[in-house]
C-alpha cells in the first residue's frame, strides 16, 4: 500500500473546508435507529456448553479453521477465545465481525471435541453438545464394512456401539495426556525417549482374563476414524497381515458426526479374543493385543465402514505398505498411567495414535487416544505418563487488527474516498486462562496514509472504563518522536486529564509523523486496578477510537467517532452542518448520505481507494451493503476493484 502524505489540496477540497462553517444541520429523526450504523462489527450472544464439569479453553473461529491433515490452516485466526465456567458452560456478548455467517469452536483442550460447527441465528452463536442431536434406540448396523474384518458388535444409527458403556476415566489422565502429548508438538520435543529404543507398541497380557476394556479418551482428529484390533499370541506374532483377524470395535471414533454426538470420553466396549473361528470372553495368558485406525473411513449419512486408505497398525511390520521407511512406520504410542489413590497402584495403558502418514505432519500422537483396562497387562518397557501436579488453564491471548478510516471535513461530507486519515491497529487482549479477566492491552497503531489538509490528532476511550480504572499507560515508539500538541495528557503517560472516563491520546499531527518516517508505529500498553477486570467494560479493540481534526492547530473541540459512538465531553460541533448528531436520541456522527464520517474495517489486508475514487466504486458491494443496512454483503471490504485501489 502506499503511504502518502499531502501538504496541500486542490482548490476545490480547500474551498470545500472555507465553507463548512458551524452551521446548525436541523433536528433529528427519532432514535439511532432511523440511521445505518456503517458496523462492520456487531454483538453476537455466544453461548457455549460442553454438557461436563470441566473448564475448557475454546476459540471461535468463522471458518473450519482444519486443513486435510489436521493443521490449523495458513492465514486463518480466530476472532474471539474464552475459557468456561467449571461446569462447561460460557455466556457473554461478544464484538466480532458482522459477516460471521458460520462459526466454529475449537479448542485443544483433551476431553472434550476439538471441532464442534455451531449454530448461527439472529445475533446469536451457540453450541450446546447437550442438545446435539438425539439419541435414538439401537438399531441394526445401518452400513457395511470391509470382507477382511469382523464387528464386536453392531452399531447404531449415530455409529455408537450398541454394547458400549460408560465410566469415568481416572481422575487426572486427560491432563496427563496432554502434558505429555500437547497438540500439534512433535513428540520429540518433550519426550524423545517415547520414539527410542525398545518401543512397546501393542498390549501383553501375562494373564488369562475375560475382562478387557477398551476405552474411548479422546479425539483431536477431524476425520471420522474406524478403531479396531487384533490378537495373536505373544511367542509366535503374525508374519503378515493376513495371519490376523481384524475386528472393528469403534466404526467411528469421533465425539460428534454429522448426526449428533458420538461418544463421550468413558465410553468403552468388553473386547472379545477370536479363537481362530468365533469371538469369545476368554483370553488366554500370552495373548498380544494390537491395533488399527482407518482415518476417515466412516460414513455418517450411510453407517458405513471402508478402507478409505489403508488400516495403520500398532504391529510395525503391517505399517510396511503404507511406509515403506522403517524410522517413520511407527503410529502409535502405549504409555502407562499409574491411577491415583489406589492399593496396591492400578496402572491403564493409553494407546495414542497419529493419524497422519509420517514424516509429513505433526507428528504429536495425540489425534486417537484411547486406553485398555485388564489385568495382567505387562509394563515392561513402557514409558509412564507424568505425574500431578499438572498446570492450570494458561493465560491467553485475543487478537484484533483492522484498519480506522476518517473523513477530516466533519462536519460536512467529503468526497467520499474514505482516505484522509487512515490508520491500521493491531491489539492483543491478554486474559487470564482461569477466569477470563483481562490482565492488561497492548495496541499498536501504524499511521498509513493522510490526505488531510490539516494536520490531524487521534485517540481512543476504553468504554466506560473510569480513569481511576487505569494502573498504568506505557508508550513506546518506532518514530524519532511523537508530538502531543498542546493535548493535556499525564507527561509519559497519554491519559488526558479531565476526562470521566479513560481517555487515551496516541499523536496529535499526523503529519508530522509521516514527514519524520514511514512505516512506523506507536504502542501504547495499559494495565488497570481491578484484578477482575472485564472485557466488556473496556470494550472489544479499537474500543471507541476518534479523530481529532485540526488537532495540529491547537484544537480539541473537534472529535470524529464511529457513527453513534458517543463523544468524549470535550467534542463540539454536534449537529452541525450535515452531522445529524442528537445527544438527546443517542445518536452520534450520522448523516443523511449514504457514506459515514468514519468506518472501523476489521481486517487488515483491506486496500485504501485511490485519491479521488469514491468508495463504493472502489468497493462495488458497499452501496448494496449500505442499501440492504448490513443485511446483505457485509464482507464488502474483501472484495474490491483492484484498478481503482491501491495495490500493497
Amino acid at each position: 500500500m502506499r503511504k502518502l502524505l499531502l501538504f496541500a489540496c486542490a482548490f476545490g477540497m480547500i474551498a470545500a473546508m472555507q465553507s463548512c462553517q458551524k452551521e446548525n444541520s436541523g433536528p433529528a429523526p427519532d432514535g439511532k435507529d432511523a440511521y445505518f450504523g456503517f458496523e462492520t462489527t456487531k454483538d453476537f450472544t455466544l453461548s457455549v456448553n460442553y454438557g461436563k464439569s470441566t473448564q475448557v479453553f475454546f476459540e471461535v473461529y468463522e471458518e473450519n479453521p482444519f486443513d486435510s491433515n489436521n493443521a490449523i490452516k495458513d492465514g486463518v485466526k480466530p476472532v474471539f477465545g474464552a475459557t468456561t465456567k467449571a461446569d462447561g458452560t460460557y455466556s457473554e456478548v461478544i464484538d466480532i465481525p458482522s459477516a460471521v455467517a458460520e462459526a466454529y469452536i475449537v479448542t485443544e483442550q483433551y476431553g472434550v471435541p476439538s471441532l464442534v460447527k455451531a449454530q448461527v441465528t439472529n445475533g446469536s452463536i451457540t453450541m450446546d453438545l447437550t442438545k446435539l442431536g438425539t439419541k435414538s434406540a439401537p438399531v441394526t448396523r445401518t452400513g457395511t464394512y470391509p470382507a477382511d474384518m469382523a464387528i464386536l458388535c453392531d452399531w447404531d444409527s449415530y455409529g455408537k456401539p450398541v454394547d458400549a458403556k460408560h465410566q469415568s476415566l481416572p481422575a487426572g489422565m486427560l491432563e496427563a495426556l496432554r502434558v505429555a502429548l500437547p497438540p500439534s508438538k512433535h513428540v520429540n520435543v518433550n519426550h524423545p525417549e517415547y520414539l527410542q529404543a525398545p518401543v512397546v507398541t501393542n498390549i501383553r497380557l501375562t494373564k488369562a482374563t475375560n475382562d478387557v476394556k477398551l476405552v474411548f479418551a479422546h479425539m483431536s482428529a477431524s476425520k471420522h476414524t474406524t478403531l479396531g484390533y487384533f490378537t495373536y499370541p505373544t511367542n509366535n506374532p503374525p508374519a503378515s497381515v493376513n495371519d490376523v483377524k481384524k475386528i472393528i470395535a469403534f466404526p467411528d471414533a469421533s465425539y460428534v458426526n454429522d448426526k449428533g454426538v458420538v461418544l463421550e470420553s468413558g465410553d468403552y466396549v468388553q473386547l472379545k479374543y477370536w479363537d481362530g473361528a468365533k469371538l469369545v470372553n476368554d483370553f488366554p495368558a500370552g495373548t498380544s493385543i494390537g491395533f488399527f485406525i482407518i482415518p476417515g473411513s466412516y460414513n455418517a449419512t450411510t453407517g458405513n465402514v471402508s478402507k478409505t486408505i489403508d488400516p495403520i497398525y500398532t504391529y510395525l511390520d503391517f505399517n510396511a505398505t503404507i511406509q515403506p521407511d522403517p524410522q517413520y512406520r511407527q503410529h502409535n504410542l502405549a504409555l502407562g498411567y499409574k491411577v491415583p489413590n489406589t492399593n496396591p497402584q492400578e496402572k491403564v495403558m493409553a494407546i495414542t495414535f497419529e493419524d497422519v502418514l509420517r514424516p509429513n505432519c505433526d507428528n504429536d500422537f495425540n489425534d486417537i487416544i484411547f486406553y485398555v483396562e485388564a489385568d495382567g497387562i505387562d509394563d515392561e518397557d513402557i514409558h509412564d505418563l507424568p505425574e500431578p501436579p499438572y498446570p492450570p488453564i494458561p493465560d491467553y491471548i485475543i487478537n484484533y487488527e483492522g484498519l480506522l478510516i476518517f473523513e477530516d471535513l466533519w462536519p460536512c461530507m467529503g468526497d467520499y474516498d474514505m482516505n484522509d486519515v487512515v490508520i491500521r491497529y493491531k491489539s492483543e487482549v491478554h486474559r487470564r486462562g482461569i477466569d477470563n479477566s483481562v490482565i492488561k492491552t497492548i495496541d499498536t497503531f501504524y499511521p498509513l496514509a493522510s490526505y488531510a489538509t490539516y494536520g490531524n490528532g487521534f485517540g481512543y476511550q476504553m468504554g466506560s472504563l473510569p480513569t481511576s480504572g487505569l494502573a498504568s499507560v506505557t508508550m513506546s515508539t518506532s518514530y524519532p518522536s511523537v508530538s502531543m500538541g498542546t493535548f493535556d495528557v499525564d507527561p509519559g503517560s497519554h491519559i488526558e486529564k479531565g476526562q470521566p472516563a479513560a481517555t487515551l491520546l496516541v499523536f496529535s499531527n499526523m503529519h508530522q509523523l509521516l514527514s519524520s518516517m514511514s512505516g512506523g508505529e506507536i504502542t501504547i500498553t495499559t494495565t488497570f486496578t481491578n484484578s477482575k477486570q472485564t472485557l466488556r467494560e473496556i470494550s472489544a479493540p479499537p474500543y471507541n477510537p476518534f479523530m481529532i481534526s485540526e488537532s495540529a492547530t491547537g484544537r480539541r473541540d473537534k472529535e470524529v467517532h464511529l457513527p453513534n459512538y458517543a463523544p468524549t465531553p470535550k467534542a463540539d460541533w454536534l449537529g452541525r452542518n450535515d452531522d445529524r448528531s442528537d445527544p438527546s436520541k443517542g445518536i452520534y456522527y450520522v448523516s443523511d448520505h449514504s457514506f459515514p464520517f468514519a468506518l472501523k474495517i476489521p481486517y487488515a489486508q483491506f486496500l485504501l481507494p485511490k485519491s479521488g475514487v469514491r468508495i463504493d466504486s472502489a468497493y462495488p458491494k458497499f452501496s448494496n451493503w449500505v442499501k440492504t443496512n448490513g443485511a446483505q454483503d457485509a464482507d464488502w471490504y474483501k472484495h474490491p476493484d483492484l484498478s481503482k485501489v491501491y495495490i500493497k
